[in-house]
Order: structure tokens, then sequence, then C-alpha cells
């Protein structure tokens, strides 16, 4: 198998990776780990057939392809313990553009608005002790895909910015590190 490679023209063999790299259901980073144990066996096997020009050939297109690998990897880690990926930044403006919002937070209040389309909401707040709130706040989708909210309740200022992730039919606001916050209710 390495013998063929070798005789494969640098951009070709890229071709056919990237095309291997879409139309797998395997994660990134697992055809990475594949790669990579493939890869150390062509190259020992480099070492001991082949010149040092050509072998040099090999760790050209190994390290090229190294790069592509890991790029494409940090651009899909998953944010959670699961595997799950975030919802992309389209996905989830379309998601959430016009929609009513509900969830509860980490405080225990049950919050609902309507993410009106010019960014601007008005929310309620119902806390664990019954007390009730309302405020205008304003949402959107950051460059990075994150669901941002502000809202400036009497006792304090909310401001954040969760990914969200799809997990069968549910929706789920999370942290950075990937701690789930809690389930998100879109109805359109």
């Amino acid at each position: 198998m390495c013998e063929s490679v070798h005789s494969m023209v640098a951009s070709h063999y890229l071709e056919v990776f990237m095309f291997n790299l879409r139309s797998s259901a395997q994660l990134p980073e697992q055809i990475l780990f594949r790669t990579l144990r493939w890869a150390s066996k062509c190259q020992v096997s480099s070492r001991r057939s082949r010149t040092t020009e050509q072998g040099a050939g090999l760790n050209d297109i190994f390290g090229l392809l190294l790069f592509l690998l890991s790029t494409a990897t940090l651009a899909q880690t998953p944010i959670t313990s699961e595997g799950l990926h975030p919802l992309p930044k389209e996905d989830a403006r379309q998601l959430l553009q016009g929609a009513t919002i509900a969830f509860t937070s980490t405080k225990g209040n049950q919050l609902r608005w309507k993410n009106e389309l010019d960014g601007t909401m008005f929310a309620t707040s119902l806390g664990p002790s019954g007390k009730n709130n309302t405020k205008n706040g304003t949402w959107k989708i950051d460059d990075k895909g994150r669901f941002c909210v502000s809202i400036d309740w009497p006792s304090n200022l909310e401001e954040w910015c969760r990914s969200i992730v799809k997990e069968g039919g549910s929706y789920y606001l999370v942290r950075k590190n990937g701690e789930r916050v809690s389930e998100l209710s879109v109805k359109q």
C-alpha cells in the first residue's frame, strides 16, 4: 500500500484524501489517527527501501496532509464530552430568528421571550420563589455562531454567549468548556 502512495502525484493524493474526509462518517480526529498510523508505517518502509530524496517526497506529502487534517480537526472539534458539535452560525440564526425561546437558568429562573428579527426581545423571568420580572433585551448570533443575550434586569445585568448543540430532537445551551447549561425550547 505504501508503494502505491510513493508513485502518486501529491495533488491527486490530497484530492482523494479530501473526498474521504468529506464522505466519511468518522470524525476528523479518527481519520487523523488512522492516517498517522498508516503514515508511520510508510515512513519506516520508505527509510528501509527508498533513497533520501524519495523519502523526503513522502515527508512533504505527509506534512501537508497532517496540516490539512489538524486544521479540519480543530475546526470541527466537539465542545461537549459526548462529542456534540455546536450548530454552525447560519443554522443557529435560522433556528432562533423570530423564535420563541424558553429555558430554565442555572439559578432556577424560568425564562421566556421572542427573538425579534431586529435583535430585540421582551423577556419574562419567573423565579423559583414565584417572583415575576419583565424587561427588554437584545439577542444576536455572534461570529462564532454563539447565541448571545443581554438583559438588564432590575437586580442585575445578564449577559452571556452560549453555543447551541442538538442531540436527538433537543437543543442545549453549552458553555465554552462543554458544560451543558440547560435545555432550550425553541418554537417558531
